[in-house]
């Protein structure tokens, strides 16, 4: 039987509520905690398509936005910080107090969320293609660039 690995609970719940509405998919392995799903609330701004969890805050992509958002009361979201992008969210990962972002079609740019009321971009990056992922691990950040191939840096 196929195993899959998750980064966090919250995506093995996600990832379960929608592999359930594809038979085809039955045969994977979740985690016990994917069993009883339900819906607990949403964010509904936009389209999403990044974001990363860390504690009680999600930092996400809101089409051009990156928000950051404290969720402790899933009921009710609350957005803390924003900060305007020259293109669409692709994918985020934060590590510390930096956010990762991969902009559809621009890059990647590093923000600042140290003080998540007021993000601040501190550099960007250009990549001949997409960043479809980015993956951080101590001082060295891994991306996934499409047929660009795999950036270390």
């Amino acid at each position: 039987m196929a195993r899959v690995r998750f980064r966090s609970s919250a995506i093995a719940l996600f990832l379960a509520a929608a592999l359930s509405a594809f038979p085809a998919w039955a045969g994977i392995d979740l985690p016990n905690e994917a069993v009883n799903l339900k819906a607990l609330g949403h964010f509904p701004n936009g389209a999403c398509y990044g974001a990363c969890v860390v504690g009680n805050t999600v930092v996400t992509g809101n089409g051009a936005a990156l928000e950051i958002i404290y969720f402790g009361d899933p009921d009710n979201p609350v957005l803390i910080g924003s900060l305007t992008l020259p293109s669409e969210v692709y994918v985020v990962e934060v590590t510390g107090t930096y956010a990762f972002v991969g902009i559809i079609d621009y890059g990647l740019i590093v923000v600042d969320i140290s003080q998540p009321d007021s993000p601040e971009a501190l550099t960007h990056i250009s990549f001949p293609s997409r960043i479809y992922d980015i993956m951080i691990d101590g001082d060295t950040a891994f991306l996934s660039v499409g047929g660009a191939g795999l950036r270390i840096m």
